[in-house]
């Protein structure tokens, strides 16, 4: 078979806390660690959308950030079209590295406030164009994104939020990427704004032919613009499901859960449940399934037997005991309002 596109294999990144000298002189105990991403496997056929979700704190941002190489792994690989992408961004050859690029989450913190706005475009050119030749393909792209040529000596603060978002994404086009990671990029936004940069993206991944990572705690976001989806708890994938299957039919309670949070307009006025209890904490995650302690289905298997990612024959990979051996009744397809 032929190598998927981007394939991820045991994915894993821990962080050591780091302790006072004296702390670590007493106890000579090894530093606690948080799991951030667990023993992630995903794959994304070219030209597709992965949307990725879940609460904060459930490792999707590091799973963005060990894509681009901002991060290294602790375990497992990532392979990009079968060649493995090893280590973080500056041991990965230079070709390699800019066929994935990131926009970030703050449009506010992204771009650098004393470069004009034609140097920041064209960073990932820097030492292979010339200033003319840098100006060009920066006006090329700000008017690819529905920004002017006027725009390139002008600054970030002279922008409005969605500007500097379209200011990021011409930015990541410049090294003319096959991947592009989206870390929440509409979240600083309002929702007219976010319309704008969502429809963008999708207009220029079709024209493009781009694969993307989408990162969003918003579901409804997520429904818009992915063509499959990956709901992550605790650092591992709890559920990976096609876009259309997954919200007609959840599957895993913590996915059930964060639907029933949504605002459904069939049935305006309907008292929404909150997902019960607090996410424990990565430096010392629950034994077993982590969702256990808040979900409403947990036996006690769930408590000691970590569930693995099975099929449920519906194009579907759960990771729950009970799901997988007695499955669950389908509820009806939600109706989601997108910005």
């Amino acid at each position: 078979m032929a190598e998927p596109f981007l394939a991820l294999h045991g994915l894993t990144k821990h962080f050591e806390v780091p302790r006072p000298l004296l702390a670590r002189v007493a106890s000579r105990a090894p530093p606690p660690v948080v799991r951030a991403v667990e023993e992630v496997s995903l794959v994304l056929p070219a030209g597709e959308t992965l949307g990725v979700v879940g609460e904060s704190g459930c490792g999707k941002t590091t799973l963005g950030r060990l894509l681009v190489g901002l991060e290294v792994p602790s375990g497992g690989e990532i392979r990009l079209r079968g060649q493995p992408l090893e280590g973080g961004a500056h041991a990965r050859p230079r070709s390699l590295q800019r066929r994935i690029q990131m926009v970030f989450q703050d449009p506010y913190s992204s771009l650098d406030p004393r470069w004009k706005v034609r140097d920041i475009v064209t960073e990932p050119a820097v030492g292979e164009l010339s200033a003319a030749a840098r100006r060009e393909r920066a006006s090329q792209l700000l008017r690819q994104v529905g920004l002017s040529e006027a725009d390139l000596d002008k600054y970030p603060h002279q922008f409005s939020g969605g500007q500097r978002q379209r200011v990021a994404i011409a930015r990541a086009l410049c090294a003319e990427p096959e991947l592009v990671v989206c870390d929440e990029p509409t979240s600083a936004l309002d929702v007219s704004v976010q319309a704008q940069v969502l429809n963008l993206l999708r207009e220029t991944q079709g024209r493009l032919g781009l694969s993307m990572v989408f990162i969003s705690h918003d579901l409804a976001v997520i429904s818009h613009v992915s063509t499959a989806v990956a709901v992550m708890y605790l650092g591992r994938v709890v559920e990976w499901a096609p876009r259309a299957v997954l919200f007609a039919a959840p599957a895993h309670p913590y996915t059930r859960a964060l639907l029933e949070t949504i605002p459904d307009v069939r049935r305006p006025g309907r008292r929404r449940a909150a997902i019960p209890g607090e996410v424990p904490s990565a430096l010392a995650p629950p034994p077993g399934c982590a969702f256990h302690p808040r979900c409403p289905l947990a036996e006690p298997r769930c408590r000691v037997e970590r569930p693995e990612l099975r099929p449920l024959g519906n194009g579907t990979l759960v990771a729950c005991h009970v799901v997988s051996e007695r499955g669950l009744p389908v509820e009806p397809a939600r109706t989601i309002d997108v910005p």
